[in-house]
């Protein structure tokens, strides 16, 4: 398996870039908010995923490991498959679908083209609490709030409420800047209602 590239950027289109690494072309699947930043000529590291198809292969890159292990345990729900799981990553991002499956929200999931209220429910089915091992956050700009609502996520699961309520919980009640305490204490009282 190829874990990662680091080369120049060859050629980019929509979805693809064709990395140069030692004299190897590789085309790799990436999402359309990476090629818009990408330019020709640019040094890249990509952490990369390798589909097996019946019809060949598809090798996805990403920017973070974190994408990336969200892309490969969304591509673990059925009727999800890679271009679904990347659509999902490029347009909404890691912390959002994170807090969308912990708050049941298919909503939100159902935004990403490709994505239906079907396949968002299956989603939040399958993978609601299987995401604590991912560090949402860690080297993302929002990282300080995102870990905020994860710790008064946790505060309440240990509570007695389940991760589906309590996201909703912390989800509903968040303001910006808010702290952990005020957020456990508001989402408290939404839960109380």
């Amino acid at each position: 398996m190829i874990g990662s590239l680091k080369g120049e950027v060859l050629h980019k289109d929509l979805t693809t870039l064709i990395l140069d690494v030692r004299g190897i072309g590789f085309q790799v699947v990436v999402g359309e908010s990476l090629t818009s930043v990408v330019t020709v000529g640019q040094d890249l590291l990509l952490h990369t995923h390798l589909l097996v198809k019946q019809d060949g292969l598809d090798l996805y890159g990403f920017e973070s490991l974190l994408v990336r292990d969200l892309f490969r345990k969304l591509m673990q729900v059925s009727g999800v498959g890679g271009k679904n799981a990347l659509s999902l990553v490029d347009h909404l991002g890691a912390s959002e679908i994170v807090f969308s499956i912990q708050g049941g929200d298919a909503k939100v999931l159902a935004q990403a083209p490709g994505i239906g209220m079907r396949v968002a429910s299956r989603i939040i089915n399958d993978l609601d609490g299987k995401l604590d091992d991912l560090q949402i956050g860690d080297g993302l700009p929002e990282a300080n709030d995102v870990k905020i609502k994860q710790n008064a996520i946790q505060a309440l699961t240990s509570l007695g409420y389940d991760g589906r309520t309590a996201g909703a919980a912390v989800n509903g009640s968040w303001i910006e800047g808010m702290d952990l305490e005020e957020l456990v204490r508001r989402s408290l009282q939404r839960l109380n209602i």
